[in-house]
């Protein structure tokens, strides 16, 4: 199942957990260097089971997103990661 939901679009794959698995599956990636972002970490919500795969972080908005994104990418920078293109 996809979903455009105006500034989003994503496919539906089970669970978010399944979904950062098969993506970290593809790219390479191992656990330590993931990260989630999410807005609905409660019992019921849709981002819980990203837990298990990664670390998580939990935003509100989208403004908070590009924020957070901001600190993660500076803080790569000044750890010498190679930068993202």
């Amino acid at each position: 199942c996809t979903f455009n939901g105006g500034k989003d679009v994503f496919v539906d794959v089970g669970t978010k957990e399944i979904g950062i698995d098969v993506l970290r599956g593809l790219t390479g990636a191992e656990r330590a260097q993931t990260l989630h972002m999410g807005d609905q970490f409660t019992r019921t919500g849709n981002d819980l089971l990203a837990r298990r795969a990664c670390g998580t972080v939990w935003v509100d908005d989208p403004g908070e997103t590009l924020a957070s994104l901001k600190l993660v990418l500076e803080a790569m920078e000044h750890r010498g990661a190679p930068r993202l293109s």
